[in-house]
């Protein structure tokens, strides 16, 4: 059977993130990305940010809400229990269903995520919320919009909702995709875009990190080696005919067999051309091929490899 690599994959540009912004909240010690275009609010104000929400057009929001309380101190949200955030949701809402509960995991952390209905006059809304506590303070990240809408913004309300970090808290923070099976610890203080496939985090020194899957019944029952180096390495120089080959070598990634492959070639950044190094970890699993990338100027690559490297090592399936 001929494999299929889809050429569009292989190269991911630094200027094309531009949908999301850090929001660091300073007085309760947490950060999450927003999408730059929506609606920011903080209340009950700038000085007490206890609740930030930022909502779209189409009035699905993402909200953090703070609660700071001595009787969080050494407890889980699944030690508080199902009854006390259904009390906590009843303190705005009547009529509320309570129609999933799982558990995710933001910030290397399992933790528990619930899924509401409410009943209102005219339209039905839903509510997905995380619990997340570190110390004594209770941290909900909030998705909501009427019925129709929430499902249509869900995953991107998700993808934020993972980017969610405790400052100075884990070196690194967990963001994953359910949709194509798999996490990833993107590196603490990088601008993350987790929104959508690609996957991106980059650093103000053109750092970059990408992880891309693509699926196809074409995969089904391969590995990675059953796919030629040749074939990986001339998908690159469709689009970088003077790439140069460093390294290729075998390896595994959470017990799947893997190909790593080490590249130069010249980028065009922030107006300049640079020679940039980048790794590439191509792997497949299922039907789904993956690569992971790590990009950084070739004069500052001895910098990030340590970061890099472990950045790799987070990688998991789900």
């Amino acid at each position: 059977m001929k494999i299929r690599v889809f050429l569009f994959l292989l190269i991911f540009a630094i200027t094309n993130i531009a949908f999301s912004q850090v929001y660091i909240n300073s007085k309760y010690s947490y950060r999450i990305n927003l999408p730059k275009s929506w609606e920011k609010k903080e209340f009950p104000s700038k000085e007490n940010p206890a609740k930030v929400t930022a909502t779209n057009d189409e009035e699905f929001s993402i909200s953090v809400i703070v609660k700071e309380n001595d009787y969080y101190i050494g407890k889980k949200p699944e030690n508080l229990g199902m009854n006390y955030f259904i009390e906590l949701m009843k303190t705005d809402y009547n009529n509320i269903n309570l129609l999933q509960t799982d558990y995710e995991y933001i910030e290397n952390e399992q933790i528990l995520f619930a899924q509401f209905s409410v009943s209102m006059e005219e339209y039905e809304m839903f509510f997905g919320q995380y619990y997340f506590i570190a110390g004594s303070t209770l941290y909900i990240i909030q998705l909501e919009g009427r019925s129709g809408v929430y499902q249509l913004f869900e995953e991107t309300g998700k993808g934020y909702a993972y980017t969610f970090s405790i400052t100075g808290n884990k070196p690194g923070k967990y963001v994953k995709s359910d949709a194509f099976g798999f996490r990833i610890a993107f590196p603490d203080g990088w601008t993350v875009f987790a929104v959508a496939i690609p996957f991106q985090a980059f650093d103000k020194n053109n750092g970059l990190i990408s992880v891309e899957v693509v699926e196809s019944q074409d995969y089904k029952g391969l590995s990675i080696f059953d796919i030629a180096p040749e074939t990986l390495i001339d998908a690159i120089r469709t689009k970088k005919p003077k790439a140069m080959v460093i390294e290729d070598s075998k390896l595994t990634l959470d017990n799947i067999s893997a190909r790593f492959i080490k590249y130069k070639w010249d980028e065009k950044i922030k107006n300049f051309t640079t020679q940039v190094t980048v790794d590439h970890y191509y792997t497949i699993r299922g039907s789904r091929f993956y690569i992971i990338q790590c990009q950084a100027p070739t004069k500052d690559f001895d910098k990030y490899k340590e970061i890099f490297q472990k950045c790799v090592e987070s990688f998991q399936y789900l």
